[in-house]
């Protein structure tokens, strides 16, 4: 073991280790900086507190306020690993992944950030512009657009003014489409999705088994939706209520349709279809 101190440099081959103090072990290749340090690579740099850095699998494990900085991505962590060749990350405490149009908050997961593919498994927070999509375990693949959320999801579009809430969602931002449906263990039916609508004036409310949702001219000033969703469908809004076995409806006209054996309420007026 040796100790190295006054503004050391480690060049290696796919880095470059800068700090004032540094103890290293050549019998483990493990270099710990006893105070700030910085760590350049081809694509990133590494700025930490209090960094472990293993020459031979070239992770950086950061302590304490730390970045990670590539070229349209930043991460900053209280409790991060970073390799500088493969370009995974790893999260054990409070982090935040800004990349491009999505920012991601998390304590607990992976990231890549030449693939972007994200796997947060502690409740975490993705935001894409007007969307956001929180859950207890998340997938995110911005390179394809497609997400996938577990246990107590949420899923709000600002922009549109709607929200869903389910245990099972996946929805790819590129197309516009979604699946809500209650997770596969659900068996006692906890979480099926639920879907409120307030871009009206009074808000709709829809319940059903599965929700599907898709979008038409995404992301332009003619985008509209259709909404499908079944079985065991209760709506609601002020001025009616229904059931049905399945229902779908659309945004241009905001006309909803009901599938077998429906039933609507409208004040006094009950319709049997």
């Amino acid at each position: 073991k040796a100790t190295f101190v006054y503004t050391v440099r480690v060049k290696g081959k796919d880095f470059d280790l800068e700090t004032d103090t540094l103890m290293y072990d050549a019998n483990t290749s493990l270099a710990h900086s006893l105070g700030p340090a910085i760590v350049h690579s081809d694509k990133t740099t590494i700025e930490t507190r209090d960094l472990y850095f293993d020459n031979k699998t070239n992770w950086a494990h950061m302590l304490g306020p730390s970045r990670v900085i590539g070229k349209d991505m930043t991460i900053d962590t209280q409790d991060g690993e970073y390799n500088t060749k493969t370009e995974d990350a790893r999260f054990n405490g409070p982090s935040t992944i800004v990349n491009k149009g999505t920012t991601i908050t998390t304590d607990k997961g992976e990231y890549n950030t030449k693939t972007e593919f994200t796997r947060l498994t502690r409740r975490s927070t993705v935001v894409n512009g007007h969307r956001t999509l929180i859950a207890d375990t998340l997938y995110s693949d911005d390179k394809t657009g497609c997400q996938a959320g577990f246990g107590n999801v949420i899923y709000t579009d600002a922009k549109n003014k709607n929200q869903l809430t389910c245990g099972y969602f996946k929805y790819n931002k590129t197309e516009g489409h979604g699946l809500a449906t209650a997770r596969p263990w659900d068996v006692d039916r906890h979480r099926l999705p639920f879907m409120k609508d307030y871009s009206q004036k009074d808000t709709l409310y829809v319940h059903g088994d599965t929700i599907r949702l898709e979008t038409f001219n995404v992301d332009t000033d003619s985008t509209w939706r259709k909404v499908h969703a079944y079985p065991h469908v209760r709506v609601y809004r002020k001025d009616v209520q229904a059931i049905a076995d399945s229902i779908s409806g659309n945004t241009l006209d905001s006309v909803l349709v009901l599938y077998r054996d429906p039933i609507v309420w409208h004040g006094q007026q009950q319709l049997l279809g």
